[in-house]
């Protein structure tokens, strides 16, 4: 005896709740060095129909990256690095390969060229570069020079579908299956910069608010129809 809309209202509000997450991520993450946003799509799943009435539901179909470029900002701090073009820095974690989009880099304890979240940049030939005690820079196609002398080179690799990759927080992005990394061919090191987020606060602000009070009216309509079950129930137990 469930009210014919709650199911459809149900599904609106769980991908709503998904909406939510991503929005809010966004809106948190403004200031993060390098940050991509993500975006929602949504698709209608089922429609059903009952006498003249037709139900329709909608969930989460995609989500993905805005590969769109944030805003770079000179530091002047030769240990910062930020990418211009499409590409990724290559670096080791205990889940295998991620991809960053630059950052503050430090050398490790042992030599390892690591970015401030204690992951080792990944050279040209797979393995975690090591460098030399000294002041370092960053040339444009990824070298890596300690007091001026050429000490290894860092990975810089392009995907064919970046929107596809995978946000793990820290600045780190995984690749799925079939998103293979290529050798970077448009992507060029600018040292001494780094990458903004590419979100911007006042939409993300707006995007937050419109889809709470979505959520929320949803969440409304929910408990109507619980309502509505509810009274229905009552009366047919009285009639009885």
């Amino acid at each position: 005896m469930s009210a014919t809309g709650l199911y459809s209202a149900l599904s609106g509000a769980v991908a709503e709740g998904q909406a939510l997450e991503a929005v809010a991520a966004n809106l948190a993450n403004a200031s993060t060095t390098a940050f991509r946003a993500q975006r929602l799509g949504f698709r209608e799943v089922l429609v059903r129909t009952q006498g003249r009435k037709e139900q329709r539901f909608v969930q989460t179909s995609t989500i993905t990256l805005d590969t769109t470029p944030g805003p770079v900002r000179f530091t002047g701090q030769s240990t910062d690095v930020a990418l211009e073009g499409p590409g990724f820095l290559a670096v080791q974690t205990p889940a295998g390969p991620r991809y960053v989009r630059g950052g503050s880099m430090m050398r490790g304890p042992d030599g390892s060229l690591l970015t401030l979240g204690g992951h080792a940049l990944l050279g040209t030939d797979g393995r975690p570069l090591r460098i030399p005690p000294g002041a370092v820079e960053f040339g444009r196609r990824g070298e890596v020079l300690v007091e001026g002398q050429l000490v290894g080179r860092m990975q810089i690799v392009e995907f064919a579908r970046p929107e596809t990759l995978r946000g793990e927080g820290s600045g780190l992005f995984a690749s799925g299956p079939g998103n293979v990394p290529q050798a970077a061919g448009r992507t060029e090191v600018l040292s001494r910069h780094l990458e903004g987020a590419n979100v911007n606060p006042l939409r993300a602000m707006t995007d937050v608010i419109v889809t709470s009070r979505h959520y929320e009216a949803l969440h409304r309509l929910i408990e109507t129809y619980r309502e509505i079950d509810t009274t229905a129930a009552r009366e047919l137990a009285t009639a009885t």
